[in-house]
């Protein structure tokens, strides 16, 4: 090389290494300044001030630190990342370690510190901001976890009498770690059984993290033939998706990707190797995956999931099938592990067998019937999910539901499209998932009849859980089509498709939600000049080079839409040696088993009980204990408490008892403590002075009184 191509090359070199050093340490410094998240709608530029940002002291450090990051990485990244490679599992435990040392998780429990709910303060966050929107995960399933350390029957039990003040399965709705040969196919609740609370939930948080990046990494070298930079892409666009972080504690959406990708790797080596030892390892991988992937019981998601997963299964069929030669030995192995596996699926389902009846037949979630529609115009939404964790929740845009794969539709189409026709590679994979995209995409935009909703099954889910994951079938085209096409798309043609289609989407996404972006256009111009190089870069994936620019576009991109919807925090101190939690504690300790109300308080601390190991009646209610209800109403009013719900107890000095429905998974139980006594209650939790709400005030007893919180003994 030159003198002048080296000058060169080291001026591009800088400068490329400026720029991203300094979106990437502003980004970081932003992100650790809580002060600029909104108490509102917890969007970041509500008080957002940028000489506060980027005058701030530590915003020079990360400038220097990124700085000296890219540059290193643009000028030995070959090297670097060869290291990053070789040693990518090593690399992987020790931070995955170093996660369970100091507690890391991504968890939202600091909305508990909020005045109204538990109050104190929220000792353990790191960065960001806990977020009221995923209330599925501070609020219900994450202190269900916690409380499986303060079953009476026993730490980790398969049912549990904290859950509903009677005994509930811990495993099957809402699975929660157990101490059970089931929970094999669980791994990432190992952990809780393993460590103390605060690891078990890192455990849970950085293993599901960490497992589906380099499972997707793998997926990504699998699918796009080794192309290092294209896998690394992928699984940032994977981990670091919306969807994934908007929704990653809950419904089992983390463990259906890692489980079915990992399936599939598994698969083509088991098809490829004639080792037995190889293949039996392969083999108890896929059951664990297969029954893993079963237990998350969200047919919503596990369906459109499973359809993409099986036309990869038919992939691998055609390509490596001759391969496959199987002796007596791994014939007998593979039967074997294949027999443990339905044997305790049968333990589960002998075991749950109630509780899916009752799920069954409930009338919220119960069973569903659906044939898709009416999701078209959200096609182009992941443009917006950019800023979704700036921009916060409005009445418009609820960003949980709103969260999708940044897919760069319709490219996901037209790269493979040009694959095939233009360079006529006829590649099985690209057909096979065109093929199975196509049917997603109709069955979501348009609708399909009956019988083929019924004999596809989609009929289980819906036309919107189906858009949030036919983004993972569009990136593993769109990554596919990259890694095969011959020669790059003509330059200005690229670039006027790229302009076309992300000013096209984004007028869309104003035309759908105007209301949210007044005031914001800016942020949406900002948007539409992120993305449509991305656009082009993918039309120019043939050039390393240009590859090496949208790797680094990816990364930001990622780290904003889907690394700041979560915080990251410290243990789970600031909820389980909250002052409220371990007064309740003082009681359950004199009483274990005895049966809880919550009353007058409300939602989240409806919950706060199952903390402290409170056996609660009107905690969430996975299912319904409908033996409870009907002793009181003799089954009147089933259609508004035969339902997944959120119970508020109010109570009243006299008069029938009366039940309210707020929305679809919240109603209000209105009584007098007589009817509390009916139904086992002892203790009450509430802030209200019970004396005047029973005709002999030796009927209760205030057992225990703190701030503005008093326990009643009903007596």
């Amino acid at each position: 090389m030159t003198d002048n191509k080296c000058d060169r090359s080291l001026k591009k070199s800088i400068l490329f290494s400026l720029l991203f050093s300094v979106v990437f340490s502003g980004l970081l410094c932003f992100y650790g300044d809580r002060v600029k998240w909104s108490e509102t709608n917890e969007g970041l530029l509500e008080n957002f001030s940028f000489t506060e940002v980027f005058l701030a002291p530590g915003f020079f450090v990360l400038l220097a630190a990124g700085f000296l990051v890219f540059l290193l990485l643009y000028l030995y990244g070959e090297k670097i990342t060869d290291f990053l490679y070789r040693y990518r599992y090593l690399i992987c435990l020790a931070v995955f370690a170093l996660c369970l040392l100091f507690e890391v998780n991504g968890s939202s429990i600091g909305m508990w510190n909020r005045e109204g709910f538990l109050g104190g303060e929220d000792t353990g966050l790191l960065a960001g901001a806990s977020r009221a929107a995923r209330s599925d995960e501070w609020f219900v399933s994450t202190p269900m976890a916690l409380s499986q350390y303060h079953n009476p029957e026993g730490a980790f039990g398969y049912f549990s009498t904290v859950l509903r003040g009677t005994a509930t399965d811990m495993f099957l709705e809402y699975g929660q770690p157990v101490k059970d040969i089931a929970v094999l196919f669980r791994p990432f609740h190992w952990g809780y059984l393993l460590f103390s609370a605060g690891r078990g939930l890192a455990f849970f948080w950085c293993g599901r993290f960490l497992a589906l990046f380099m499972v997707s990494f793998e997926m990504g070298m699998l699918v796009t033939e080794k192309k290092k930079d294209l896998s690394v892409a992928y699984g940032l666009l994977m981990v670091l998706s919306p969807t994934v972080q908007w929704w990653f504690a809950v419904n089992g959406l983390v463990e259906m990707l890692v489980f079915s990708q990992l399936s599939i790797l598994c698969f083509q080596h088991f098809l490829k190797t004639e080792k037995t030892l190889a293949r039996a390892i392969d083999g108890a991988v896929i059951l664990i995956c297969a029954g893993g992937f079963i237990l998350t019981l969200y047919p919503a998601w596990m369906i459109p999931v499973a359809l993409v997963l099986l036309g990869l299964i038919i992939w691998q069929f055609l390509e490596n099938l001759r391969y496959c030669r199987m002796n007596r030995w791994q014939v007998l192995i593979l039967l074997a592990e294949t027999g443990v596996f339905v044997a305790i699926m049968v333990h589960v389902f002998v075991n749950s067998r109630a509780t899916v009846d009752a799920l069954m037949n409930t009338v919220y979630p119960g069973s569903r019937f659906e044939t898709g529609g009416g999701e078209g115009r959200n096609l182009f939404n992941y443009l917006s999910e950019l800023w979704y964790p700036m921009m916060g929740q409005g009445t418009m845009v609820n960003t949980s539901e709103s969260a999708q794969f940044i897919d760069f539709f319709p490219l996901c189409y037209v790269i493979p499209a040009v694959v095939l026709i233009r360079d006529k590679v006829k590649d099985k994979l690209l057909i096979i998932l065109l093929v199975f995209s196509a049917f997603l995409e109709i069955y979501m935009i348009f609708g399909i009849p009956d019988i083929l909703a019924a004999v596809s099954l989609m009929s289980y889910s819906t036309a919107h859980r189906t858009l949030q994951v036919v983004g993972f079938c569009n990136l593993l085209l769109l990554f596919r089509g990259m890694a095969l096409l011959k020669k790059r798309i003509h330059p200005v043609a690229a670039a006027v498709l790229a302009v076309v289609t992300v000013v096209a989407g984004m007028l869309q996404n104003y035309r759908v939600y105007g209301g949210y972006y007044q005031g914001r256009v800016a942020i949406a111009v900002i948007a539409v000049l992120v993305f449509i190089p991305c656009f082009w870069l993918c039309m120019s994936g043939t050039e390393k080079y240009f590859r090496k620019l949208l790797l680094a576009l990816v990364l930001v991109i990622s780290l904003i839409s889907g690394g700041l919807a979560n915080p990251v925090r410290l243990s789970v101190k600031n909820i389980t040696e909250n002052p409220n939690v371990l007064e309740i504690e003082t009681v359950v300790k004199e009483d274990p088993k005895a049966v809880w109300a919550i009353e007058g308080l409300g939602v989240p601390m409806i919950n706060a009980g199952i903390i402290a190991g409170a056996p609660t009646m009107n905690s969430t209610n996975i299912y319904p204990e409908l033996e409870r209800w009907r002793k009181l109403d003799g089954g009147e009013h089933e259609e508004v408490y035969n339902r997944y719900a959120h119970i508020l107890v109010n109570l009243q000095v006299e008069g029938e008892p009366s039940f309210e429905l707020f929305s679809e998974d919240y109603f209000q139980f209105n009584c007098t403590l007589d009817h509390l006594r009916t139904m086992g209650v002892r203790y009450v939790l509430t802030a209200k002075d019970l004396a005047g709400y029973t005709q002999d005030p030796g009927n209760i007893t205030l057992t225990r009184s703190w701030g503005p919180y008093r326990v009643y003994q009903i007596q």
